[in-house]
């Protein structure tokens, strides 16, 4: 057999954007019929209905992304004056958040962990909560919100000009600018925001986050790396026969040892040891700095 040449290949390809690379993914919708067509009447799992299947898939996909898969995705998002941004609707968990500049460079910034995010519950004269008429606390503002800006000089004593160290008075509005060099963010999971410090201001962010890929789509849509087809299959039989009275403890066994052994190879084939990588980021590290 001769070398297949790019004229002999499907031009449909190349010439549609959205097929590029789809074919290391498969479906939960093509698992799941695989699935149920390999069962016979001897399986465990022949008489469970197509809905509990593509449950199972659905749940084994959340594992892998978390755990395996961990595809980023990155967002560019212009930053309001209220230096705030919403969490995506499928975020899970971030990786990194940057602002770029205009040759493209990602500037990583700093999480500030200083910053309040606590609720301010409203209370009477006695220190009792308040509630609205159905029944819910009252919210009021933050206490940094409230307090006026403080001078950043310490105490004097004996009217010298000498700091005293005991009792220093605390600045709210201290500006982290020159400890965050490129800036600073906060993530305010309660109201499902990023908050930003000023040194951001009129820049563009960069949001590298993680989803668990199931976030209102529909199971054709849902797709994952070929190479965690089996290990998602092997946790769909595992959980189907896991409360079932009428098999074997020995079969439940072996598997859930099927599913640990086709996660760790699923593992091993997305995240490869890729020895060339390892040796470019270490070529150069045993060399000597002169002064």
């Amino acid at each position: 057999m001769g070398i297949q040449r790019f004229t002999d290949l499907d031009t449909s390809y190349y010439d549609n954007e959205d097929n590029w690379g789809n074919y290391q993914y498969v479906t939960i919708k093509d698992i799941v019929n695989d699935f149920m067509f390999a069962q016979d009447e001897d399986s465990y799992a022949s008489h469970d209905t197509i809905t509990r299947v593509a449950y199972y898939a659905k749940r084994c996909v959340q594992e892998l992304y978390y755990d395996i898969v961990n595809e980023i995705i990155s967002i560019e998002l212009d930053l309001n004056p209220t230096l705030t941004i919403a969490l995506p609707h499928d975020y899970i968990s971030y990786v990194r958040i940057s602002w770029v500049d205009e040759k493209g460079h990602l500037h990583p910034l700093a999480v500030d962990n200083t910053s309040n995010l606590a609720q301010a519950y409203l209370q009477d004269h006695e220190y009792d909560y308040l509630f609205d008429d159905d029944g819910d606390i009252l919210l009021g503002s933050h206490i940094q919100d409230t307090v006026p800006s403080a001078s950043t000089t310490d105490y004097t004593v004996d009217g010298t000009d000498t700091p005293s160290y005991r009792n220093p008075i605390p600045n709210f509005n201290l500006d982290r600018s020159k400890i965050f060099k490129n800036g600073s963010y906060r993530i305010d999971k309660e109201r499902g925001i990023i908050q930003f410090s000023s040194a951001v201001l009129g820049k563009t962010i960069v949001l590298d986050y993680l989803s668990d890929g199931l976030y209102q789509r529909d199971d054709a849509d849902i797709r994952i790396h070929k190479f965690a087809e089996s290990a998602i299959a092997s946790y769909i039989y595992h959980q189907l026969i896991d409360k079932k009275r009428n098999v074997p403890e020995r079969e439940k066994m072996r598997a859930e040892r099927q599913w640990f052994n086709n996660r760790r190879i699923a593992k091993r084939r997305i995240k490869p040891i890729r020895y060339e990588e390892i040796r470019q980021v270490l070529k150069g590290s045993s060399r000597w700095i002169k002064d």
